[in-house]
């Protein structure tokens, strides 16, 4: 099935970044792996499934889903 879509910010992309660094230098290199399929899982399941996910108060087009616990990502 091919989904919507997903378009991610510079702003989202940047913060992603930021993330990536911090899981791998607190949690390791096993840590940043896990964190990046779910990233992508999560954005294939959004693509699929957009109206799955909640909406945010920003834009009711802009979907939010959570990656890991205590790790949120606004998409």
């Amino acid at each position: 099935m091919i989904g919507l879509p997903v378009i991610i910010s510079e702003t989202a992309y940047l913060t992603f970044e930021s993330i990536c660094d911090q899981v791998q230098d607190q949690l390791g290199e096993k840590a940043l792996n896990d964190f990046k399929k779910n990233t992508i899982k999560t954005l294939e399941l959004i693509s699929e499934s957009p109206f799955f996910y909640k909406q945010t108060a920003l834009d009711p087009n802009v979907r939010q889903g959570l990656i890991k616990k205590n790790i949120l990502c606004v998409l």
